[in-house]
């Protein structure tokens, strides 16, 4: 059983690959079919569409063109401080996951598996709200 289904969140989904943005997707609609979900494909693409939405989860990509997902990170969590924010990647090293910690970000290995996305979900979807 998944969290709250019932409250909208607003949900970002950065990621360079369509696949991976398919699976995020098909995951939290399958758990949350009324939270509002906006992808883009890299962090100017994030940029862009984010500004004016008050996000409430972002799933961000390790390895895109441009600007890596933990160097975004900290642009992201201005823009969004209330956000809690995943690190997607298949870069499992140590260093790694201690960098994401150090930024906040909850850590989620690749390849993307619902089983890896649902704790995650489940965190945003049960934080109340007013």
């Amino acid at each position: 059983m998944a969290g709250d289904t019932q409250h909208t969140r607003k949900m970002l989904i950065v990621d360079d690959s369509r696949l991976a943005r398919l699976m995020i997707r098909r995951s939290v609609e399958k758990y949350y079919p009324n939270w509002e979900i906006t992808e883009a494909i890299n962090a100017d693409d994030a940029t862009f569409r984010a500004p004016g939405i008050a996000l409430d989860i972002i799933t961000l990509d390790m390895n895109m063109p441009g600007q890596d997902g933990l160097s975004f990170a900290p642009s992201l969590r201005k823009m969004h401080p209330e956000a809690k924010i995943a690190l997607l990647t298949a870069n499992i090293q140590p260093a790694v996951q201690k960098r994401a910690k150090e930024l906040g970000l909850y850590f989620i290995p690749k390849p993307i598996k619902p089983e890896r996305l649902l704790p995650f979900l489940q965190l945003v979807a049960n934080i109340k709200t007013t």
